[in-house]
């Protein structure tokens, strides 16, 4: 699906490396994977530079307890310099500067990057739950990844 997602951006990829794993992997495992695969043979004047993509939702999910180890966490921002997309419920300056890991987070917030953007309630969990409904997701998906849900019988009911 992602690859059918982003098949009209030539600039990006996907790497099915993490899928393909028969255990579930960190994400500090899946960047340095990333970061290694990606810069394997390359010079340093050519290194690609692997971000943390996610929404301030994830962000905020560094509090739950024990699903972040609080060295991922260092490790994510220190060399994967997070980018923060804004979604509702969610503020992603406030969680940095008062939130329950604010201690780690203020240390890298010259390598944190906010979007200043406006929020979005899009996100899988969204997609999936309309789909749960048998509502339309025709507004939210790309048509060939929606053809291919729909073939494939995907989150037709919840597991």
């Amino acid at each position: 699906m992602a690859k059918l997602a982003i098949e009209y951006i030539p600039w990006l990829n996907v790497d099915t490396w993490e899928a393909e794993q028969k255990e579930w992997q960190t994400t500090i495992t899946v960047l340095s994977y990333l970061d290694r695969i990606k810069n394997a043979n390359r010079s340093p004047d050519r290194k690609v530079y692997i971000k943390f993509l996610c929404g301030s939702d994830l962000l905020t999910s560094f509090a739950v307890p024990n699903l972040w180890a609080d060295e991922d966490i260092r490790k994510i921002c220190d060399l994967y310099s997070p980018v923060i997309v804004p979604r509702p419920g969610s503020d992603a300056h406030h969680f940095m500067t008062h939130g329950p890991k604010a201690h780690i987070l203020r240390r890298y917030a010259d390598k944190i990057i906010i979007v200043d953007a406006e929020q979005s309630d899009i996100s899988s969990t969204l997609v999936r739950n309309k789909l749960y409904k048998k509502e339309s997701v025709d507004d939210l998906v790309p048509s060939k990844v929606n053809r291919y849900i729909q073939q494939k019988g995907l989150y037709m009911k919840r597991d």
